[in-house]
């Protein structure tokens, strides 16, 4: 009988139960002596309560790399935090291999579903070859970490002995990464932001180039020859939307931080998502691209003017700002243009690849400032900013609605146009401050130079408005409204 014939199959299901049992022993012997029992060992030998290694471990099982700090707490030592994270690694390796081994003993399905996966991966040696180093990254990977990696490993069919090595390895380093970023904060906070704002480089062009590879330089220019519909936007957007802004930051008690924050976002024109927008609440396309170029353009210009008015008690070097803007974010919306000028073919080809990109870099412009400033963020919920935001937008949406005319297809992308802002200038101009010296760019009397709160608002209030408009915008789309 050929190997996986129904003989196979039959003796897989008749000595399942025995096999089972013993892998399953199996795994919690390895957890129970390199996971427990070592440690345990190590910390009597010496010294250490058993009760401070316990502890340790039980973080370990519910945070993974994430629990060095709790060890420090105990009042543990470094050296032996890591020690104790690398033995309950280990455990905790063998332990899932061993219990990811006795599903295919115990189940017809999955064992014949591992055998497919094996015959596929022969196809591909270098996975093979190099897959178990891999290990080491993917045990950082959040949501997967110690637990994921041994059984991808497993399904991929990788060496044991260096998949194991490997994910140790990999998951130690992080548990040292932590720690030592748990006694240095600030070091970590000057990483995140850091990340936050190559992010914003990323995203900013990125967007700029996603923008200008979506419509050819003649749909662009019939949608600018809609004179009154693209005079209503500039009205909406910068005139009305930033007196609304204006109201709002004169006649409620924001933190300073998000008051700015709002007053850039209201500055920024040139809605980056208007686009997908239009097209989930059915509105009209044609002028999509009109109403993205020209603003975005206006935006480049008019925000150095705007934001001194709105921000009375700032002094604003508009040179300066004015320069990030403009390489930025006008020279890679110009040089994406000429190239979907000249390489039509090419600019179609990779147009969902920047968008991609642009999506990530957002992300990384979240992750980097969240943690950044963890608490400025959760503060966001208790200071009325997020009322403000609704506030805001709603009237921004309404504002370019009743704008719009009789149409009601163009009724709805002009109140998107308005009411969603330009994410790329807008977190541009927010991260300024962090890029110069901050005297050269801002000049406050409370210097909120580094003032994190100020990029939280604005993609808050991005993100807040992508999400209200699509569900707003599809619930009128239905009543035809």
């Amino acid at each position: 009988m050929p190997p996986g014939g129904e003989g196979t199959d039959t003796a897989v299901e008749k000595g399942g139960t025995r096999s089972v049992l013993k892998k399953l022993g199996k795994a919690i012997l390895f957890f129970l002596l390199f996971a427990v029992a070592i440690p345990l060992a190590i910390g009597y030998l010496h010294g250490v309560p058993a009760g401070a290694i316990l502890s340790l471990i039980g973080s370990a099982i519910l945070l993974q790399a994430a629990a060095p700090p709790i060890g420090l707490a105990l009042g543990l030592e470094p050296p032996g935090i890591i020690l104790i994270m690398a033995c309950f690694a280990l455990g905790m390796v063998l332990a899932i291999t061993e219990v990811c081994e006795s599903l295919s003993l115990s189940s017809r399905r999955v064992k014949n579903w591992i055998d497919n996966m094996e015959k596929k991966t022969r196809k591909y040696p270098q996975i093979q070859k190099y897959g178990p180093i891999s290990c080491t990254f993917i045990a950082w990977i959040p949501g997967i970490g110690l637990y994921g990696t041994p059984v991808i490993s497993w399904i991929l069919r990788w060496k044991r002995i260096l998949s194991t090595f490997f994910t140790v390895l990999g998951f130690t380093i992080a548990s040292i990464f932590v720690l030592y970023f748990a006694d240095n904060p600030e070091v970590l906070r000057g990483i995140f932001l850091l990340a936050g704002s190559i992010g914003v480089v990323i995203f900013a062009v990125s967007s700029m180039l996603s923008l200008a590879f979506a419509f050819t330089i003649p749909e662009i220019s019939a949608a600018l020859r809609n004179y009154r519909l693209m005079a209503l936007s500039l009205l909406a957007n910068f005139i009305l939307v930033p007196l609304v802004a204006l109201l709002i930051i004169r006649y409620t008690d924001l933190p300073e931080g998000y008051r700015i924050g709002l007053a850039i976002a209201a500055a920024a024109a040139g809605a980056t998502f208007l686009l997908s927008l239009t097209n989930t609440v059915k509105g009209n396309t044609a002028p999509v691209g009109g109403l993205m170029v020209l603003p975005t353009v206006v935006t480049v210009v008019f925000m150095p003017l705007l934001l001194p008015f709105l921000l009375p008690g700032i002094t604003l070097d508009i040179p300066a700002v004015t320069g990030y803007l403009v390489l930025l974010i006008l020279i890679p919306l110009g040089l994406g243009l000429l190239a979907r000028a000249r390489y039509p073919d090419a600019t179609t080809r990779y147009a969902p690849l920047t968008a991609k990109v642009s999506a990530v870099a957002l992300g990384a412009v979240i992750a980097g400032f969240l943690g950044g400033n963890l608490r400025g963020f959760l503060g966001i919920f208790g200071t009325g900013a997020i009322l403000a935001i609704l506030v805001f937008l709603f009237v921004a949406l309404l504002a370019g609605y009743l704008l719009g005319g009789p149409d009601q297809a163009n009724r709805r992308v002009l109140a998107l146009a308005s009411g969603q802002r330009n994410l790329a200038a807008a977190t541009v101009a927010a991260t300024i401050p962090f890029w110069g010296d901050p005297g050269a760019i801002w000049s406050h009397p409370d210097a909120f130079w580094g003032d994190t709160n100020v990029i939280i608002m604005v993609v808050t209030t991005g993100l807040v408005g992508l999400i209200l408009f699509t569900v707003l915008g599809k619930r009128l789309a239905k009543k035809g409204m």
